[in-house]
């Protein structure tokens, strides 16, 4: 389903930034190819999605974009994959119908990876949930290589906040409706949430670990 030609209107500027990029070594700060913004502050977080893209393409043309765009939806299923419970074939129904809905998405540019990457994140967690907390140092290590690949780190916040939220309900529902004490139901979940907010916290600082410094943080709201 993905092996066709992905390239869009935003692709082109993807590739032509990733051609300065390579050229000048260094990231872009100014915007040097518009007429009424040239010389802006240019703040993106994708200069290496864009320096990933123009190498595929120069490799191998729009085919090595669409080979590029291919493979990262086959490894974000195969990373989401092992998050699913249930018999093998309800679980491939689900995955064909997340492919049929999210196929839209699916274009050379920097939001491929963050397609990836969200299927890392998931994965992390539900193998954390099953494990213990071992693995939750490896989200920091994720937040740090997105935040240089695309905008939409500001995801693996939101899965954070949406398990962490999970925890606290399942604190509050241990007190309100099993009856337990406070101190009893913190104590068996304390480790849990201090978990997620720890690495919610090194997932913030990670995010300073790009060539814009932690002002990135503020990026996804200024897109909004």
């Amino acid at each position: 389903m993905a092996v066709r030609v992905s390239a869009d209107g935003d692709t082109f500027w993807h590739l032509r930034a990733g051609e300065w990029i390579v050229e000048h070594r260094q990231a872009l700060n100014a915007d040097p190819f518009s007429l009424t913004r040239n010389g802006q502050p240019w703040e993106y977080p994708g200069w290496l999605a864009e320096v990933v893209l123009y190498g595929a393409y120069e490799v191998l043309g729009y085919a090595g974009l669409n080979l590029l765009t291919a493979g990262s939806v086959v490894l974000a299923f195969a990373l989401l994959w092992p998050s699913l419970e249930g018999p093998p074939l309800l679980r491939a129904f689900i995955l064909s119908l997340a492919a049929a809905t999210s196929a839209v998405y699916w274009s050379a540019r920097p939001q491929i990876l963050s397609f990836v990457l969200t299927a890392a994140f998931l994965l992390v967690l539900e193998k954390w949930r099953a494990a213990g907390l071992r693995r939750l140092w490896v989200l920091p290590a994720l937040m740090a290589l997105w935040a240089n690949l695309h905008g939409g780190f500001a995801i693996g916040f939101l899965i954070l906040m949406v398990y962490l939220a999970g925890s606290l309900i399942e604190l509050g529902a241990a007190v309100i409706f099993s009856g337990a004490l406070l101190q009893d139901a913190w104590r068996g979940k304390k480790a849990e949430i201090v978990g997620l907010v720890t690495a919610g916290l090194l997932s913030a600082a990670a995010v300073g670990l790009n060539p814009h410094g932690l002002s990135l943080l503020l990026y996804p709201f200024k897109t909004v």
